[in-house]
């Protein structure tokens, strides 16, 4: 494959922004060698034509750009892009949920509820415990925290 060929087919795929830039000026430097410099423009538009999906907002704002851009101001552009592209994965990647459960045994209701249901007790007889229980309600915060 040609110099030429390289740099109009290469992408950054997987590799960061930095690896994949290395690589443009590697092919570059290449083609100047054998006296075939490429000019400023061109390599500013191999760059972007090879970013994918993930950079096409930053992609379309410089193509819109009224003036050119310097390949090494897109160099630093890019990387700064890169950082805050990895920042907004780091927030939006949710935390797991998670509930705490509290619960607050009261003394006498349970003993009576769970005797009277061993001994064989009719129903009512413990619906009607329930009914008279005259313990201290639960006075604490009764709300879900998920975190």
């Amino acid at each position: 494959m040609s110099l030429r060929e390289r740099l109009s087919s290469i992408t950054k795929g997987n590799s960061s922004v930095s690896t994949y830039l290395h690589s443009i000026c590697n092919i570059v430097d290449e083609l100047a060698l054998i006296g075939h410099p490429i000019d400023n423009l061109e390599m500013v538009i191999h760059a972007l034509n090879g970013l994918g999906s993930t950079f096409r907002d930053f992609t379309t704002a410089i193509r819109t750009r009224d003036s050119s851009i310097a390949f090494n101001k897109l160099c630093d552009k890019l990387v700064d892009f890169e950082m805050f592209l990895q920042r907004e994965a780091q927030i939006s990647t949710p935390a797991p949920i998670t509930a705490n459960i509290a619960q607050r045994h009261y003394n006498g209701y349970n003993r009576r509820r769970h005797h009277t249901g061993r001994n064989n007790h009719n129903h009512n007889h413990d619906s009607q415990s329930r009914n008279n229980y005259n313990g201290l309600a639960y006075e604490g915060d009764s709300s879900v925290r998920i975190e």
